[in-house]
């Protein structure tokens, strides 16, 4: 059994020449699988399951040659599918890859959140997995996946060479993805996404050739549309699920938040050119909710649902660079106004908008009076921004923030 106190795993892993001794969820810094054979390329210390059709197997995902297939896990049944099934109807064994899965099939394999069907990555610090990413409570983190030396984000990131150790945010300069595959031009580190249709990705979008196309992303079912879909739009973009589905909820919720406060900007401040999500002058292609030019400094701003809570801090960072960029790097103003839940001296303000039994987002009657207030504090900082020249390249102003 695994050394560690109250651990009943079998041991496969210690320091190279030592005797097995740890499982893989208790293995110390430096260890590897001992009990096992392991890939066939030198200092890969990963087991083996790719090799060609009737081959043992000899090497592991990331070192497999092409054509070579998984010959050690029991694969979908589909027909000339290679991928390790995961789903079937519930208590049945597994049968179908997530490709092929039959509506109503789910995960059978992998443990599953405690609140639903999806596999969970988070609990608390020394805590088994319990929870989704959606349903995780306060404080936890992702206990499975490796995380950056200096933060809870999975690294992809380090020297050429080396393991992955830094997230997009921390890696520093001269840091390459060493996780993902690369596109195939020379000394370009972006994930390919494009190739011709059947192929494997190869190129990134900058390099790609004439003809090819994206390969990796699901895209919209609608004829000619190259944009890509999201799973909770039934294989449709947004833009193609509202234009299909105007009754749903979901096309009638559509920024309902944000043409709200908009609506009220707009009205209070007629005299003003508001220009609303809509591109500004750039490469970016960014579009800010609202904007406005005061010739000397630039107000814009930004409605942060629940504070934007689910966004990855560095792809934020990077949104406001880029704006600032497609403006010239004149001064900006950036008002980020969140119209949802918040914390205030350590008490919890709840949401000034609810659905309501239709589904349909609507301010809740107990809260139009602070729904009111917040627009006026809103307002406030247009009035006052509006003849004050900020100091810094950037400033930002966060409203019915966590304080």
């Amino acid at each position: 059994m695994c050394k560690e106190t109250g651990c009943n795993k079998r041991p496969s892993f210690n320091y190279e020449g030592e005797k097995a001794s740890y499982c893989k969820d208790h293995k110390k810094e430096g260890m590897i699988d001992v009990a096992h054979k392991l890939c066939l390329v030198l200092e890969c210390n990963t087991r083996p399951n790719f090799n060609y059709e009737g081959e043992k197997a000899s090497y592991c995902k990331d070192h497999k040659k092409e054509g070579m297939i998984n010959v050690v896990s029991k694969t979908c049944i589909e027909c000339n599918c290679n991928t390790q099934p995961n789903f079937n109807y519930e208590g049945q064994p597994s049968a179908y890859c997530t490709h092929h899965k039959k509506e109503g099939m789910i995960n059978v394999v992998d443990k599953t959140c405690r609140e639903c069907n999806t596999r969970p990555n988070f609990n608390y610090e020394g805590q088994s997995k319990a929870y989704c990413a959606d349903h995780k409570k306060e404080g936890m983190i992702n206990v499975v996946s490796k995380t950056c030396r200096e933060c809870n984000t999975q690294p992809n990131f380090n020297y050429e060479g080396q393991p992955s150790a830094y997230c997009t945010h921390h890696k520093k300069e001269g840091m390459i993805n060493v996780v993902s595959k690369t596109c195939l031009v020379l000394e370009c580190n972006t994930r390919p996404t494009f190739n011709y249709e059947g192929e494997k990705a190869s190129y990134c979008k900058d390099h790609k050739k004439e003809g090819m196309i994206n390969v990796v992303d699901k895209m919209c079912k609608t004829h000619l549309c190259a944009t890509r879909v999201q799973e909770k739009f039934d294989g449709y973009c947004l833009r193609c699920y509202i234009y299909t589905y105007p009754e749903n909820p979901v096309s009638r919720n559509y920024k309902t938040k944000e043409f709200a406060v908009g609506d009220d900007v707009i009205q209070n401040f007629p005299d003003y050119i508001w220009i609303r999500d809509k591109t500004v002058n750039g490469c970016s292609k960014r579009r800010p909710d609202l904007l406005v030019d005061f010739y000397s400094h630039i107000l814009i701003i930004e409605i942060d649902e629940n504070m934007h809570d689910d966004y990855d801090c560095s792809c934020e960072n990077k949104r406001i660079m880029e704006i600032s960029q497609d403006l010239g790097h004149r001064p900006i103003v950036f008002i980020r106004f969140n119209p949802d839940k918040y914390k205030q001296n350590g008490k919890t303000i709840t949401s000034c908008w609810g659905n309501n039994k239709k589904g349909i987002c609507v301010i809740k009657k107990t809260k139009k009076q602070e729904w009111a207030e917040r627009l006026n504090a809103l307002k406030e900082q247009i009035m006052y921004w509006s003849v004050n020249i900020p100091d810094k390249t950037i400033e930002t102003v966060q409203l019915f923030y966590d304080n």
